[in-house]
């Protein structure tokens, strides 16, 4: 009898381990191709872009630029979306995502995510998930164009009564 006990505790030990296996390399690299994740890092860049101009210009406030002017801003612009899509390219981003994937999710959990998005509803998510995350950030980006002065002001103000307290 007790050796029957010992057997069945190794049997939920074993379970229970099972369950928290850690994803493997393979089931994550399926799950990353199914869920097109290049394509979503590779299509934020255009709306990332925007909010930078855009920030530029919220910063440059009331300024109008001549031609030259222009021409260095949408120069360092270029720049630093270059320094971005270099350091954050889907290459360099998929080892610290099968990282984050291994250490948030079991196997069973990717495998149910890999079921999932081989089904309709998946393949749904997945092929419109580029369109909404399009559309967010160019609400996010409009939303910017007023949070920004807000911020400016408040910044402003700040500084304003740093400068006469150290009167």
């Amino acid at each position: 009898m007790k050796k029957l006990i010992a057997i069945a505790g190794i049997c939920l030990v074993s379970v229970a381990a099972f369950a928290d296996t850690k994803p493997s390399d393979a089931s994550l690299n399926e799950l990353l191709t199914l869920t097109d994740s290049k394509a979503l890092v590779d299509g934020m860049w255009p709306q990332v872009e925007g909010m930078m101009n855009n920030a530029a210009k919220q910063a440059l406030g009331n300024t109008t630029l001549n031609n030259e002017q222009q021409k260095v801003m949408e120069d360092a612009n270029a720049k630093v979306a270059a320094v971005f899509k270099e350091e954050f390219s889907y290459d360099k981003m998929k080892p610290m995502m099968v990282s984050i994937y291994k250490e948030s999710f079991s196997q069973e959990e990717v495998d149910g995510m890999i079921a999932f998005y081989k089904s309709k509803a998946g393949q749904a998510v997945t092929k419109k998930m580029p369109i909404v995350m399009q559309s967010t950030m160019a609400n996010v980006q409009a939303q910017m164009s007023t949070v920004i002065p807000k911020i400016q002001k408040i910044q402003q103000d700040a500084i304003e009564q740093v400068k006469a307290k150290a009167k």
